[in-house]
């Protein structure tokens, strides 16, 4: 269905918003979106009706009135109703708060129609036309040379708890690839995300980290590990896991599309299918909860925003990627057990209490399904036998292949008391074994013949997990074991950071 758009002139009236970050003029947005007919999208007006119910002249919080209720006992709400253009988008928050519009919609919900023109805006859009500051100062990291700049937050009373313990068990878990410290203020919590991610000693155990920065390139600091990748020939190689889902991006963006249907070969000792720190919008994008803007696995900037922010994470980089392809089919190789081999994934929201309160925040439920049905529907498969890694495997589909080392070797599994903790799990094979396992998956995937099917390739290196004593040499060994499946990592690439 093609759009129909109407150009707004400028308003003679100044229209204002208000929200925790500040207040906008919202009528400075019409010529952006005058200008920007693409973002304009039809949106079900089912997805809306929220509004109805709600009072957004007054504060939103005191529902004494309801628009609907307004809107029949005022007659200039009504008049204002029937003057209204629809061609015009109403005009929506990232955090799916209607800011202008209101009158349009409830013109297009009298009039029976199933959807109308909506435009989303991005949060740094917002910051743009800010008139008035929030009683907050902003803040910048103390510490000079940052890879990635520390992120400061401010965050109201009821989003964390009180007591100091409690409050950062909270912040700790939520944000697991930071070291957070949340600070009690006269207007709630401030909360600063620093790099690299916590604890500090689960890189610094591994008495040959210096050994393996120095290979990576000479002066690599500790704190330069979270912002280190390169790409390749078709894929990456990152020191942390969190830059994967860039590479993925740039391939979509390479074929122009996001595939129906994908299959992942996830090489790994860990699920990385936690909750990122994304929303899903009213129309189905999804959201950085930390910035507020947009993320779009075609524009791979708003992917590396993201991961910079910190709402991707290296715990979490299948789980954005599972909501966005329609169908999935996960294979995890990993010699960690699991009670199931095979599961059925179920795309779910929750309710998010920390950084917004919603309950739109993206994750991911695993329900036991047969093999028979496996390929029906987005699926997980989950096992440490090559050959039911590799059944079944769907065909004409084309494929993610992701290592992440620490399937190799986890000697440390993020443990800095890796060596005294008794309940720690150690996975300590020898290099020589490290390669037969290599061997094994490169034999499975040329007996199946897959390897022309694979358009993107992306290796993890997981300091504080995979040892850096192997380093070179594993990452040297896919390198050459690939090479005879016909992929060349390494072809027209120079390998300098990023």
């Amino acid at each position: 269905m093609s759009i129909v758009t109407l150009v707004k002139k400028p308003s003679t009236s100044e229209h204002f918003f208000t929200d925790s970050r500040g207040t906008y003029r919202v009528d400075k947005l019409f010529e952006w979106i005058n200008s920007h007919s693409e973002k304009h999208k039809l949106l079900p007006i089912t997805h809306l009706l929220e509004y109805v119910i709600h009072d957004t002249w007054d504060n939103f919080d005191e529902l004494r009135r309801t628009n609907f209720r307004l809107v029949f006992d005022d007659q200039g709400h009504q008049r204002r109703m029937k003057q209204v253009d629809l061609a015009y988008p109403i005009i929506v928050t990232n955090f799916n708060q209607l800011i202008d519009g209101v009158h349009r919609l409830f013109r297009a919900i009298f009039e029976k129609r199933e959807n109308i023109k909506a435009v989303f805006v991005d949060q740094s859009q917002l910051d743009s036309i800010k008139l008035v500051e929030s009683d907050v100062i902003p803040r910048t990291s103390h510490v000079e040379e940052l890879p990635i700049a520390d992120v400061y937050l401010n965050l109201p009373t009821s989003s964390l708890p009180e007591d100091r313990e409690e409050r950062r068990n909270v912040v700790e878990d939520y944000f697991p690839d930071h070291l957070p410290t949340a600070t009690s203020t006269d207007k709630g919590f401030e909360v600063c995300l620093e790099r690299p991610s916590s604890p500090y000693g689960c890189y610094t155990h591994d008495d040959s980290l210096k050994t393996g920065l120095d290979w990576w390139q000479e002066g690599t600091r500790v704190r330069d590990i979270c912002a280190q990748y390169r790409f390749l020939n078709r894929g990456i190689l990152a020191l942390e896991e969190q830059w994967v889902p860039l590479s993925w991006s740039r391939t979509f963006q390479s074929i122009g599309k996001i595939p129906e249907e994908i299959v992942l070969l996830h090489l790994d000792d860990h699920q990385d299918m936690m909750a990122p720190r994304i929303g899903k919008r009213l129309d189905g994008e999804m959201v950085d909860y930390i910035t507020g803007n947009h993320i779009d696995f075609l524009d791979s900037d708003s992917i590396k925003k993201a991961i910079e922010s910190g709402a991707i994470g290296k715990g979490s980089i299948l789980t954005p990627l599972i909501w966005l392809i329609p169908k999935i089919h996960v294979r995890h190789l990993t010699f960690r057990p699991h009670p199931n081999t095979t599961y059925k994934i179920d795309k779910v929201t929750f309710s998010d209490d920390v950084l917004f309160s919603s309950k739109n925040r993206i994750g991911l439920h695993f329900l036991d399904t047969s093999w028979e049905n496996l390929n029906q529907q987005s699926s997980y498969v989950v096992t440490p036998n090559f050959d039911a890694w590799l059944h079944g495997i769907p065909e004409d589909v084309p494929i993610f292949l992701h290592f992440d080392l620490d399937y190799f070797n986890n000697r440390f599994d993020g443990n800095s008391r890796w060596r005294e903790d008794p309940s720690a799990r150690s996975f300590d094979p020898r290099f020589t074994k490290q390669k037969q396992h290599l061997k094994h998956v490169v034999r499975g995937i040329k007996q199946k013949n897959l390897q022309d099917r694979i358009i993107d390739t992306s290796i993890g290196i997981s300091p504080g997990f995979f040892p850096a004593e192997f380093w070179k040499p594993m990452v040297n060994e896919i390198y050459r074991e690939l090479r005879t499946l016909g992929i060349n990592l390494t072809k027209g690439v120079t390998m300098s950071t990023r």
